[in-house]
């Protein structure tokens, strides 16, 4: 149960941030294809929390610098977490930055993690203070760009970045929160060094123009489609892009950071009045069809495995043509792999997911399972009932933290609804529910 307060007159924040960095020679995830053991450390990997208390309600972030988080791991910080601070499990929010330069979240890496986030927790929640929050919003308009669309602009993106500021009640700042939509891919599966990708020049950033002392956390939005300006793969076999550079992680992470850092004067503070959070489980469609049996999905393959072959025995092959044909091979296996698994009986109907909503003060945060794809989270901006509705990606994973397109992309086809085990209907049932979450508990906020 949460701890009560006896009705403070002051709702109060806490602010954390631990170290987390893996052994060396552990295994970098992101890139499955590829083994990566880490042979250093570029930026150190920060556990970073924040925890707000008012009138009896407790309710915390963790942003975690990994790429993917599973229901074990989710579950056991939220458990231990709870034990030790005594904030319901529910409300304690799990967002996955979703770096891919961190190591793979098993073995001994996992029970590290679990340990520092229940760390990281336990340190905000005895760093409590009164505390003022406002928000604010700004736009950057070179940072994520659409992969699937780099031949029209690399368009639709969200081009927002929304911010929480914290301070203290003598007007100090103390936190920044700020929220952006963008894949942490800036480096390739040929990076061995463990960093926390471009946010980790965001927060840099922030601090620079802020105070060093200043604690920025980051959390990722609706990014599913949106990256630093790719093709997935490309990516995924591998191919020397000159775009996957260090700076250009440093590009996009000052843009961001120096727009989140730049609205703080524009925002006014006021005491945590209202904190409340409201949690609900849906079932997500699963595919009910494959679009192609096994045996075609195997000739497609064997075709794209021999186009591979005879593009390498040119007499002068080009590279590009050689990468190209192996994106190729690459999709006609995730294709054949896809109906392997539907064809064998075991997919599911539906998947269950869930869906939490914080409001803090005038501000929402609304959570995403998994990679939603940008135009779900701009319409669920859009039509909110709360018009400062952020949201946050990767978020509390349930069953599934899978790719999930919109509906008009499984005509597209390409990587992430080759890769999806999602319905083409699954994102409009997300979408509508979190809208009617969110109205719920925007609702219950004003009353």
């Amino acid at each position: 149960m949460t701890r009560k307060t006896g009705g403070q007159k002051n709702g109060k924040a806490g602010l954390a941030e631990v170290v987390v960095n893996p052994k060396l020679g552990t295994d970098l995830a992101g890139y499955s294809a590829w083994q990566r053991p880490a042979t250093g450390i570029h930026d150190d990997l920060h556990i970073r929390s924040l925890v707000l208390e008012n009138n009896g309600v407790a309710a915390a972030i963790l942003s975690i610098p990994v790429c993917i988080l599973d229901a074990d791991i989710t579950r056991a910080i939220r458990e231990a977490g709870s034990r030790t601070t005594g904030i319901e499990p529910t409300r304690i929010m799990i967002h996955a930055t979703h770096t891919h330069s961190a190591p793979y979240v098993r073995g001994a890496y996992a029970e590290l993690l679990k340990k520092n986030c229940v760390a990281c927790l336990k340190k905000a929640w005895a760093a409590r203070f009164p505390a003022k929050l406002g928000y604010g919003f700004a736009q950057v308009s070179e940072g994520g760009k659409n992969r699937r669309y780099l031949d029209y602009g690399g368009l639709p993106v969200d081009t927002q970045v929304g911010v929480l500021k914290i301070e203290d009640l003598d007007g100090q700042l103390r936190g920044v929160v700020f929220n952006y939509a963008c894949h942490g891919t800036c480096l390739d599966a040929r990076n061995k060094l463990v960093t926390e990708d471009w946010p980790f020049y965001a927060i840099q950033a922030v601090k620079r123009q802020t105070n060093r002392n200043v604690m920025a956390m980051y959390l990722g939005g609706s990014a599913g489609d949106i990256n630093p300006g790719y093709s997935a793969g490309l990516s995924a076999v591998a191919a020397r892009l000159p775009t996957r550079t260090w700076a250009e992680a440093e590009r996009i992470g000052r843009n961001v950071g120096i727009a989140a850092a730049g609205c703080l004067a524009q925002i006014s503070t006021h005491r945590l009045r209202i904190l409340r959070t409201r949690t609900t489980f849906i079932d997500l469609p699963l595919r009910k069809t494959y679009p192609v049996t096994v045996s075609e999905a195997k000739r497609r393959l064997a075709n794209a495995k021999r186009e591979l072959a005879q593009v390498k025995k040119g007499r002068r092959p080009s590279l590009t043509c050689i990468e190209r044909a192996k994106v190729a091979v690459f999709f006609a296996e995730l294709i054949h792999n896809g109906a392997i698994q539907f064809y064998s009986g075991k997919w599911k109907r539906s998947a269950k997911v869930e869906l939490q909503a914080l409001v803090v003060n005038e501000m929402v945060f609304a959570t995403f399972p998994g990679e939603v794809f940008v135009t779900a989270g701009l319409d669920v901006k859009k039509r909110s009932s709360c018009p400062r509705t952020l949201i946050v990606g990767l978020a509390n994973t349930h069953e599934t933290s899978d790719y999930l397109p919109t509906r008009e992309a499984y005509a597209e086809g390409d990587y992430e609804v080759y890769e999806t085990k999602y319905d083409e209907m699954a994102a409009a049932v997300l979408v509508k529910a979190t809208l009617r979450n969110i109205r719920a508990v925007w609702r219950r906020s004003k009353t």
